[in-house]
């Protein structure tokens, strides 16, 4: 036992002088490639000057031509009255009716005159499918000039335009009916209204 004690002591001083010697060799060599120049990367800016010069073009304006005045219109030669005229007026026969019709004087009868027209509303289930078709209406103009009683006499096809076309004839203005000088209503007026799209 008193000599395994001594052998120990050795060994281990031996192994505590190995390593601490190994520990100053990779101290040294750490050292030597810490301090080796490596390459290292520059990066270098280089503005490069350019040409400012800048080539400039002239203009040349055109010469204005010269241009010759236009000449005065040429007077119209100057007519002479014929001295001696004979004009022949027929004389119109007194039996001649000239009371039909319309009229701007006040007194004379007159049938309705359509003053505005308001164009349909095309109904918006009849667009999406591609729907045309027509309507025939009648109506009355009251002594206003407004319409009234408005009926639908036919559509085809049925059940798509009939609202629309009423709504329109409902904003319709009228001359009314001149019957003996006083505005009257007018039944059995009629018209027939066409909805087509557009192609």
């Amino acid at each position: 036992m008193t000599v395994r004690f001594p052998v120990a002591a050795a060994l281990s001083a031996v192994i505590t002088f190995g390593l601490l010697f190994t520990m100053q060799a990779l101290i040294a060599t750490g050292r030597a490639v810490l301090e080796e120049d490596k390459p290292r990367w520059q990066l270098d800016f280089v503005r490069l000057k350019r040409d400012e010069t800048v080539n400039t073009r002239k203009r040349i304006k055109p010469k204005k031509l010269d241009r010759p005045e236009p000449p005065p219109p040429a007077a119209p030669p100057a007519e002479t009255a014929p001295t001696d005229v004979e004009i022949d007026i027929p004389i119109l026969d007194a039996a001649l009716a000239l009371g039909d019709g319309p009229s701007l004087s006040g007194g004379a009868d007159s049938d309705v005159v359509p003053m505005v027209r308001v164009n349909p509303q095309y109904p918006q289930r009849a667009a999406s499918r591609g729907i045309e078709g027509w309507v025939h209406l009648s109506f009355s103009v009251t002594a206003q000039g407004a319409t009234s009683e408005i009926e639908v006499v036919a559509a085809d096809p049925r059940g798509y335009f009939e609202s629309a076309a009423k709504a329109a004839v409902g904003r319709y203005k009228y001359k009314p009916k001149i019957e003996g000088g006083q505005a009257v209503a007018r039944p059995g007026v009629e018209v027939v209204l066409s909805f087509e799209l557009e192609k």
